[in-house]
């Protein structure tokens, strides 16, 4: 039996949707535990009339999975997010399947496909389509669903509850030290509404941010990034100068010794994920897998290094000074007009 786990916060309306479509899967036996962190609408009204199990929990994702996967009754957990489509009534048993006839250790994952209107949107987020598919180093996200030995989990702590969100990442970084991850045999859906609501672009920064700074493990950076993420624009777009601001803060927060060693840092986990920068234009020719191979014959060898790192420090800063230095003026020139 699957567990199945769906942390939420006020999800109601996409709630319904991915309940209806979890009790049309075929083949498999599921006990699905909808935990909720503080909902003010009708979120547990909705899994209850659906059959699931309603478990009351504090705020925080990695919390809330963790309060689910204490209550689980099933050999195996699936965590997926309330905003996540199946793609057809066979796929959990599948899924399943696949997880059962692979290597002890092996946790699953779905390939993801973003939903959306925009034909823009689209084709910006197709790198991050094909990145769910790959298993390399730092691909893992939560969006696409977490597959996994009920023992294996518990073995491994479950998940962080540090900071109210990167608990995936952070699962991640340990589980690969322990096991592997696989791909399954189909598509979990989820929506695009984050990147058109606050902007493609916006969104896009804000997340390399995020990663940079989790990347350090700054706890200055996430204890202040909830009121400086509140600070959006009047169209509903993200604000970045604050963030930025906030970033150069955390990274120089312990003095600037220290500060231009968190920047060398960032500059050597960035020249270790090079590999991206050519992807899109692979995409493009529908030959990734070409580029990839290059670049991990060639490019790693050449780059993965002390020499490769300080001018991967070199580039990241001047990347975002230059950045934080265009939005400084553009809100001057905001505040002036």
């Amino acid at each position: 039996m699957i567990s199945v786990i769906i942390p939420c916060l006020n999800e109601e309306d996409n709630l319904a949707m991915l309940l209806g479509q979890l009790i049309e899967q075929k083949d498999i036996s599921l006990e699905i535990l909808v935990v909720d962190g503080g909902s003010t609408d009708k979120t547990t009204l909705r899994a209850a009339e659906y059959g699931a199990r309603v478990i009351h929990s504090r705020r925080g994702r990695g919390c809330q999975q963790n309060t689910g996967a204490a209550e689980a009754a099933g050999e195996y957990l699936l965590f997926l997010h309330a905003d996540s489509r199946l793609e057809h009534d066979h796929q959990l048993s599948q899924s399943l399947s696949c997880i059962q006839q692979a290597a002890k250790r092996t946790a699953g994952h779905f390939k993801l496909r973003f939903e959306t209107d925009s034909n823009e949107v689209r084709e910006r987020l197709r790198l991050f389509e094909y990145k769910t598919q790959l298993n390399r180093e730092g691909t893992f996200s939560g969006d696409q669903g977490l597959l996994i030995f009920t023992s294996d989990f518990r073995l491994m702590g479950g998940f962080s509850e540090k900071y109210h969100f990167l608990e995936d990442k952070e699962f991640a970084a340990r589980f690969v030290d322990y096991g592997q991850f696989k791909t399954l045999p189909s598509t979990l859906y989820t929506s695009a509404r984050r990147f058109e609501q606050e902007g493609l672009e916006e969104r896009l920064i804000l997340n390399v941010l995020i990663m940079a700074m989790f990347h350090l493990d700054s706890e200055y950076f996430f204890k202040g990034a909830s009121e400086a993420y509140r600070d959006n624009k009047p169209d509903g777009t993200l604000n970045l100068l604050p963030l930025f601001q906030l970033t150069h803060e955390s990274v120089f927060y312990p003095g600037v010794p220290r500060g231009l060693i968190h920047f060398f840092l960032i500059g050597r986990y960035a020249t270790k994920n090079l590999w991206q920068l050519g992807l899109p234009f692979y995409l493009t020719r529908n030959n990734p897998d070409r580029w990839l191979s290059s670049y991990d014959r060639f490019l790693k060898p050449l780059t993965d290094n002390p020499a490769g790192y300080l001018l991967g420090t070199l580039a990241v800063l001047i990347w975002f000074y230059s950045w934080r230095f265009r939005l400084s003026l553009k809100q001057r020139f905001k505040n002036e007009s």
